[in-house]
């Protein structure tokens, strides 16, 4: 004892009982030898602060730092923390931890929740007699005590192997294994996905062209391809459709899905277990899609089909009579048709209450029975029995309380067990539960009519009982409960022409409109040949760089309808360097006219007229179909001008010398050659 001198005092004595006699007292007896011993190194901080002190907590506290979000152990408190040593940590080698990090963390929240308490802070000895805690996840963790007095936690029997680690803000237990909440089993989830292949149609093109196009990403180009599809040929004037082709592309997409007897995205068991879902008496919503609810077969009702609709009825298929004669039915399957617990009428007692009640006498001697017992007849002798509620030996009578058996009353495990009288209790489902309590099914916050709290335009994820993140969807901000609409002008300017102008629309819809002066979509826009060559210095060579001249010195004839062969590559052009050649350089890659590649092919074998009167270029095929002008192939063909079309080509067009007129002659020539100059010539020399 803490002190021997403490004196107690016998308030009541002598009071009997089977094996032994009990006297009342004034005072409890404590020995110091039972007093838990507590480790107060780090008493002074709070469990947070203790996980990064400490080497021993480094496993968990990765847990904690890398699961998503935040958890209170740097609060106020209380707390009570069961934290898994180092060795239990590493010892979960099957992948599920790392499985949770990179792709379920919420599953590691609700993990880690489940080793938090944060009601009390418990010590190994408040543990003791505390048969079940409730924990941050919303889920019942069952402490017991081993004969040797070891404390255990849950079903798998995981030990405390150091206790009573106090913090400011509560207590520490280190346990050997790792808690694992029934709500994210399987962890890794049983998946089977299915596998779809899908030919799909890349963009249409002109047939000489589709090396230019490419199958969308994921997907593998196919050997044959489509012919006689349409796609639009972008005039200056109008938009006309042609005939092209398109690569056939192989997509091969997998679509998740869940195996039989799992739903929701984690892939949960159903109710009653992936192998007799609903326990047979229902169907399952499952599939990565479903819900997990029961639909019940006709003559079972309730959240797992587990009771028969028609309350008279019960047995396996609901279909044998209740033998319950003066109560009320149990009409779940595998009651055997008894009555529900002290439901019996007065006067009657009994699994099924239809034995009745009577005052016992013998030779009109009263038997002796408990105040709570009821005489039975057993031939000419008479038997005491403890009344429906009760048990004991007829003589002795004590009332039952359900909650404290083992049974817990036939409680869920997630329902308390409320005591009510002798031999009657009722079943309530935890928080975060709903159900009958007999059966409780785990509360999907995303799935009601608040989804959570979650914003419209946020999407709701079920992350454990009655607990849901919510997250904005893309095009929005905010922290799920209230999500702002984004302007989608803000970013890449709306999928705008870097010319256009962007502007929001109701909803997150965009608006591209060109400039003025400009034609196109909004998408696309594009102005006059020069302004387009002006935006397209980088894709040039030098040739076409050299002539992107100020706006007072462009030919009037380069405003006219026109077409543009722009060279893509360098080259050298020592004669050309001069400008008045290189004008005539630069109007032989112009051609008078408005043509698209598509105008061209219809040209094949005939010539094209240039701005240059002397030079004409032919127009062929090469032997991949594509149009050639002169010795030069066009690679980028209809990029559009409000005025004509601008073609890529691979190589510089250069015309016959002898189509470039001669140079205009000098001053002196000019002079020399000219009678009616003679006297200012004359006098020029002498000055």
């Amino acid at each position: 004892m803490d002190d021997p001198t403490v004196v107690y005092s016998v308030l009541s004595e002598n009071h009997p009982a089977a094996n032994g006699v009990i006297h009342i007292i004034d005072g409890v007896m404590i020995s110091s030898m039972n007093r838990p011993v507590r480790n107060e190194k780090f008493s002074a901080l709070t469990i947070g602060e203790i996980l990064r002190k400490d080497d021993q907590f480094n496993r968990f506290l990765s847990l904690v730092d890398n699961c998503g979000a935040p958890l209170p152990l740097r609060g106020l408190g209380p707390l009570t923390v069961f934290v898994p040593t180092n060795q239990a940590i590493d010892a979960a080698r099957d992948g599920s931890i790392l499985y949770m990090l990179n792709n379920a963390k919420h599953k590691l929240q609700e993990l880690l929740k489940y080793h938090m308490i944060s009601q009390a802070s418990l010590t190994s000895d408040d543990l003791a007699v505390v048969p079940r805690i409730h924990t941050m996840a919303n889920q019942v963790v069952r402490v017991s005590v081993t004969n040797n007095g070891q404390l255990v936690l849950g079903d798998k029997g995981i030990h405390i192997v150091s206790s009573n680690i106090m913090a400011s803000n509560g207590i520490i237990h280190m346990i050997d294994g790792l808690l694992i909440p029934p709500t994210i089993v399987p962890i890794m989830p049983h998946r089977c996905d299915i596998v779809e292949n899908k030919i799909t149609v890349g963009p249409c093109t002109r047939c000489s062209y589709l090396f230019e196009t490419s199958c969308p990403v994921g997907s593998v180009e196919m050997e044959n391809h489509l012919t006689g599809c349409e796609y639009m040929i972008f005039s200056p004037f109008q938009a006309m459709p042609g005939k092209g082709c398109a690569k056939y592309c192989n997509t091969t997409k997998t679509v998740a899905e869940c195996c039989k007897g799992f739903y929701g995205p984690d892939c949960k068991p159903c109710i009653g277990g992936f192998e007799n879902p609903c326990f047979g008496k229902g169907t399952c919503s499952d599939g990565m899609k479903g819900d997990g609810s029961c639909s019940c077969r006709l003559g079972f009702e309730g959240v797992a089909c587990h009771i028969c609709s028609d309350h008279r009825k019960h047995g396996e298929n609901c279909d044998e009579e209740c033998r319950c004669v003066h109560g009320v039915c149990d009409n779940r399957p595998g009651s055997r048709g008894r009555c529900r617990s002290a439901s019996c009428s007065e006067g009657f007692s009994g699994d099924f209450c239809d034995k009745q009640e009577m005052a016992c006498n013998s030779d009109g001697l009263m038997e002796h029975c408990h105040i709570h017992a009821v005489c039975s007849y057993s031939g000419v002798d008479t038997v005491c029995t403890c009344r429906d509620g009760y048990e004991g030996d007829g003589h002795s009578c004590s009332p039952i309380n359900p909650c404290v058996k083992s049974s817990r009353g036939d409680c869920d495990v997630n329902a308390e067990c409320v005591y009510n009288s002798p031999g009657n209790s009722s079943c309530v489902c935890a928080k975060g539960w709903s159900g009958d309590g007999k059966v409780c099914v785990e509360i999907n916050l995303c799935q009601s009519e608040s989804r959570g709290g979650c914003s419209p335009y946020a999407t709701c994820t079920h992350v454990g009982p009655a607990q849901a993140e919510c997250v904005c969807k893309r095009g929005y901000s905010g922290n799920g409960k209230v999500c702002n609409l984004l302007n989608p002008c803000r970013e890449n300017n709306g999928g705008c022409h870097e010319l256009a102008t962007c502007k929001q629309l109701e909803g997150r819809v965009p608006s591209c409109i060109c400039p003025d002066g400009y034609h196109g979509n909004g998408t696309t826009c594009y102005g006059t040949v020069i302004e387009e060559l002006e935006m397209m210095q980088g894709r040039m060579s030098d040739l076409y760089r050299s002539f992107v001249w100020t706006r007072r010195d462009i030919p009037a004839e380069f405003y006219g309808n026109i077409t543009v062969l722009a060279p893509s590559v360098q080259n050298q052009f020592m004669f050309w360097n001069k400008q008045r050649s290189a004008l005539h350089l630069l109007r032989a890659h112009i051609l008078l006219g408005v043509y698209s590649v598509e105008d061209l092919d219809k040209l094949v074998g005939s010539k094209v007229p240039t701005l240059n009167p002397q030079t004409q270029w032919k127009v062929s095929r090469s032997s991949t179909g594509m149009i050639q002008i002169g010795n030069a192939t066009i690679t980028i063909h209809n990029l559009p001008a409000t005025n004509g079309y601008i073609h890529i080509i691979d190589q510089a067009l250069t015309p016959a010398l002898n189509e470039i007129p001669p140079d205009p002659p000098t001053l002196m020539d000019f002079l020399n050659k000219t009678s009616n100059f003679s006297l200012f010539r004359n006098y020029a020399m002498n000055v």
